[in-house]
């Protein structure tokens, strides 16, 4: 619950509150929040930790690793 809260008030504004406001798949094939973290949990870790390069992510760096990690379990169960 602790990661669903985070990403609910943090993360849901602009990933939306099943994760799937964003696709970044191809045309082929959809890829959102809970694609990702289930697939390459060690990517979506380094950028929940430091933000993405080039976007207006924000990074969850001051909530500490828990918090982190919580928000990366969390975002695994989320819609692929």
């Amino acid at each position: 619950n602790h990661g669903r809260a985070i990403f609910q008030s943090v993360c849901a504004a602009c990933h939306g509150f099943d994760g799937r406001a964003l696709d970044w798949g191809d045309h082929d094939e959809s890829a959102y929040v809970g694609t990702e973290a289930s697939a390459a949990p060690d990517e979506v870790f380094g950028k929940i930790l430091n933000g993405h390069p080039g976007v207006a992510m924000v990074n969850l760096r001051p909530f500490g690793e828990k918090a982190i990690l919580d928000v990366l379990s969390y975002a695994a169960t989320l819609p692929q």
